[in-house]
């Protein structure tokens, strides 16, 4: 599982690292955790990366914190889509 595999890299580095179990998680914990950065995946179940990437954004008190998308996708097609 990516969430584990990340989690555990960027602890082993010396960050701290929280993941949650969805995407519909994540908007609540963004503003309460203030994680920086924060990582998502394109591909997620009912709310995909770009979406919750957008969140912060839309939010003053969350604008300006860095956010991550991974995808597995590869190609000129899927570059340059981020929020």
């Amino acid at each position: 599982d990516m969430r584990a595999y990340l989690s555990r890299l960027l602890t082993g580095q010396g960050w701290r690292a929280r993941g949650v179990t969805d995407a519909q998680q994540a908007p609540d914990e963004v503003p309460r955790v203030r994680p920086e950065p924060v990582l998502a995946a394109v591909m997620m179940a009912v709310l995909d990366g770009f979406d919750l990437g957008r969140r912060p954004r839309a939010e003053p008190a969350t604008r300006t914190l860095p956010v991550l998308v991974l995808s597995a996708r590869a190609g000129g097609e899927a570059s340059g889509e981020g929020p």
